[in-house]
């Protein structure tokens, strides 16, 4: 079903339940990030200064961020998709968190749209409203991160991948292969899997050997020509890791069988089911997936051939399948954001038995009853306060972070250094906030070497900087602390002299 036979297929009443969705949305999501409440780490700092160096110096890569294993970088797609939004918003990082809110809010009404095409209206909405109110971020989120953006992209590729099926058109296919590669840019281990996915169904399918395939390499193509120019240049860097990694796989976890992999990858996977549906009760999830898997037997009672028309949840039940075994078969530890697009994943399965559920007069009942359980469990009341601040973040919240900043141009300094302590060595959201302060006139361009110079120290309370011998670095015992203040989250920010310097 095409977006514009979708749009006419809504009535007023559905047009008033998207407004809902939406403006509930806009109420949960956008007062954190008002008011400063978001994560700006190390990564964060890292792109957003890479991102300026294109928008501010005209400066243009070919590679994106490194990946978990050194010499593999992302491709460049992810900063080149941030340079707008950094340029509208002028350099202001909270604006563009703002940016991601919205993208967070858009995957919740392209998952509506998609799931309305496949299934039906009150189903589309109820799932909407499940996404809008769980407690898992991966649903819809909203963090300046290129894995945000892998829900959407999901979506977007589940879609493409019912139109090919329905007909391989040389736009289906490009678009689906340069999508799915997009995919794998914005979270590598996940888009890995993807791909290989789409590799088995193709085969299966002996779509390799139809003329119109072509256009699928070309699209794939096209999303990683800028890394094949920068392995052309720099000596076929990432292939030679690669190479070097498939010989000789490092594992940095505890090294298990493929039985203790499976099953704790199982764990995992359970896990994120229960954070998407349950608010992270185990219990209440392992209910609900008993409650799931008594619907799909009293379906499957109706016959097999029921279940091959729903081409989706064919299609999402064995991605899932797949997805368990390339992970388990991973030797290496498996973070969760690795499995950023498992939850969509939860959803559309669930979304069609429930459809196939309320179709078959022998299952309406229970469907009903377990759609409606499956809203309560799912509703957290404690995120229906947005405006309520109980807490004040950490160090890396961007509000504390703006408050030292602050605190520093409220000094107008000049001839000034700065260095700010990290355990992870470098510190790019501060390098990054001097760096646009400085840009938009509020502070004076920072230098080297000076007598006057500020310390901004993380985790101030604990003494790691003492430890490692950072701070005896920096102030070489002859400075003098002329000025101190700490801020929340546990950040502290000294103003020192050297003691051979005039006052």
């Amino acid at each position: 079903m095409s977006f514009k036979n979708i749009l006419k297929g809504l009535s007023v009443w559905d047009f008033l339940g998207l407004l809902f969705i939406l403006i509930l949305n806009l109420y949960l999501k956008l007062p954190p990030t008002l008011n400063g409440f978001f994560a700006f780490t190390y990564d964060q700092g890292r792109d957003l200064l890479q991102v300026a160096k294109i928008v501010y110096d005209h400066t243009p890569t070919l590679i994106g961020p490194t990946t978990g294993l050194g010499g593999i970088f992302y491709g460049p797609w992810w900063y080149y998709f941030l340079s707008p939004i950094l340029l509208l918003s002028g350099g202001n990082p909270q604006i563009v968190a703002i940016w991601f809110v919205l993208i967070g809010i858009a995957t919740i009404l392209t998952l509506f749209f998609f799931t309305k095409s496949q299934t039906s209206t009150k189903i589309a909405f109820t799932i909407a409203l499940i996404a809008t109110l769980s407690r898992s971020w991966m649903l819809a989120p909203t963090i300046i991160w290129s894995t945000a953006l892998t829900p959407i992209l999901m979506i977007a590729a589940f879609y493409l991948l019912l139109k090919t099926y329905q007909k391989q058109t040389k736009i289906n296919l490009f678009l689906l292969a340069a999508l799915s590669f997009l995919v794998m840019d914005a979270e590598v281990p996940w888009g890995i899997c993807w791909i290989l996915f789409l590799i088995l169904l193709a085969l299966c399918k002996r779509t390799f050997l139809k003329r119109n395939f072509i256009f699928a390499i070309f699209g794939g193509f096209i999303i990683i020509f800028p890394r094949i120019l920068f392995e052309i240049k720099h000596s076929f860097l990432m292939t030679n890791t690669v190479v070097a990694y498939l010989k000789n796989p490092p594992v940095y976890g505890e090294r298990e069988t493929f039985v203790f992999r499976l099953l704790d990858r199982i764990d995992i996977y359970f896990g994120l089911f229960s954070q998407s549906f349950t608010q992270g009760n185990k219990a209440w999830a392992a209910f609900l997936l008993l409650a799931i898997t008594i619907l799909t037997a009293m379906l499957l009672k109706g016959g097999v051939k029921l279940f091959k028309k729903e081409r989706l949840l064919i299609t999402a039940a064995a991605f899932l399948a797949f997805s368990l075994l390339f992970f388990s078969f991973y030797k290496d530890r498996v973070w969760e954001y690795y499995l950023i697009g498992l939850p969509i994943t939860y959803i559309l399965i669930i979304s069609t038995l429930v459809k196939m559920g309320l179709e078959d007069k022998t299952t309406k009942i229970y469907t009903l009853v377990l759609g409606i359980l499956i809203l309560i469990l799912n509703i957290n009341f404690s995120v229906l306060k947005p405006f309520k601040i109980t807490w004040l973040g950490d160090n890396a919240t961007y509000r504390n972070q703006i408050l030292a900043m602050d605190y520093i141009a409220s000094q107008k300094p000049t001839n000034y250094s700065y260095f700010a302590y990290t355990p992870a060595f470098f510190d790019y959201p501060f390098d990054y906030l001097f760096y646009w302060y400085s840009k938009t006139g509020r502070l004076e361009t920072p230098k080297k070497n000076q007598n006057v110079f500020y310390l901004i120290i993380r985790n101030a309370s604990n003494h790691e900087y003492l430890a490692v011998g950072w701070y005896g670095d920096k102030t070489q015992d002859k400075t003098k602390i002329i000025d101190a203040k700490t801020f929340p989250g546990d950040l502290l920010v000294e103003k020192h002299i050297k003691n051979e310097a005039k006052n």
